[in-house]
């Protein structure tokens, strides 16, 4: 939704991420670094219960933020390559609330 009601916001980072990444880096710093250690620790204990496969916490946040993310950064490909353009780019991504949870937990099942 985030993303939604700021389409140009992702790509526009990532070219910025790319173009001055030691200004974005001083742009993110006073909200800090993110809680990794908690999420890593619930990983290695739900891998250790049997109930998901081993993944390191890198590995995670970055395939989850990028099947997030991507869609918006590469809006225009995506249109175009999948003939996805006005309201049915909105349709995909009604319908990819649903299939995203679903797909990233049937790659974390055991």
């Amino acid at each position: 939704a985030f993303h939604r009601e700021r389409p140009y916001l992702a790509g526009f980072l990532a070219a910025e991420f790319h173009a001055e990444p030691e200004r974005m880096t001083a742009i993110l710093a006073p909200v800090g670094t993110p809680p990794l250690g908690v999420l890593a620790r619930q990983l290695e204990a739900a891998a250790k219960a049997g109930t998901m496969r081993r993944i390191s916490v890198e590995q995670f946040v970055v395939t989850l933020i990028g099947a997030i993310i991507l869609p918006f950064v590469l809006r225009p490909l995506i249109t175009n390559l999948l003939s996805l353009h006005g309201e049915r780019f909105d349709e995909f991504l009604d319908e990819r609330t649903t299939v995203l949870p679903e797909f990233i937990l049937a790659g974390l099942r055991p």
